[in-house]
């Protein structure tokens, strides 16, 4: 009994550990708010073997840990990339939400009918200090996709903070805190945010018939 019992707490610790939540750390640093985070190698969704009819959900919490408020806007910034890879995302449909608030429901390069552009900034919270919130996207690539050696494809997510009567981007700086994960620097995209990348491909063969 004693042998199960261990065996038990050992899966569930095993579980607990590959069970990390994700984290974007609001902090401060000479007068300008940055972030810390635990995603690895700037990746926030990463599904390299998306195959048509798939469907994925990944969230990312977001946590002001400092003294100011801020209004928090998001942002989908798309690359400069190949035929294939864009057509790829133009087939992959997304749904944003925060704290299970719908927000967005269209395709993953941030176009919804002409309602919601996530091509342009779109706030998501008002956050006072201490407060979090829980960013959740729900991406699927459509089963009609039929392209069986897409090019990877990249998208990038964008966030902006504004408080003391500024906007600007929030950049990402090392985690000080020893007992976090750390995670790779990387720069930001443009002048105002750069937050995650989104990598797909589709990996799939054709079977005989």
């Amino acid at each position: 009994m004693k042998k199960i019992l261990l065996t038990i707490s050992c899966l569930l610790f095993i579980n607990i550990c590959y069970a990390e939540e994700n984290k974007i750390n609001l902090v401060m640093k000479d007068d300008t708010m940055v972030y810390e985070s635990n995603l690895n190698n700037n990746i926030f969704i990463n599904h390299t073997d998306m195959l048509p009819g798939d469907s994925f959900t990944d969230e990312v919490k977001i946590s002001n840990n400092t003294d100011k408020q801020v209004k928090i806007f998001f942002k989908v910034k798309t690359r400069e990339q190949s035929e294939s890879a864009n057509k790829l995302l133009d087939n992959i449909t997304m749904k944003l939400y925060l704290d299970n608030k719908l927000l967005y429901n269209g395709k993953v390069v941030g176009i919804d009918n002409g309602q919601v552009n996530l091509q342009n900034a779109i706030e998501l919270k008002l956050f006072n200090s201490n407060d979090s919130a829980k960013l959740k996207v729900e991406t699927s690539l459509l089963p009609t996709y039929d392209e069986l050696n897409a090019d990877l494809s990249k998208l990038d997510f964008v966030l902006y903070g504004q408080y003391d009567g500024k906007e600007e981007e929030i950049v990402p700086v090392p985690i000080t805190d020893k007992n976090e994960t750390p995670y790779w620097v990387f720069s930001s995209i443009v002048c105002l945010i750069g937050i995650a990348m989104i990598i797909y491909s589709v990996k799939s063969s054709k079977k005989d018939s």
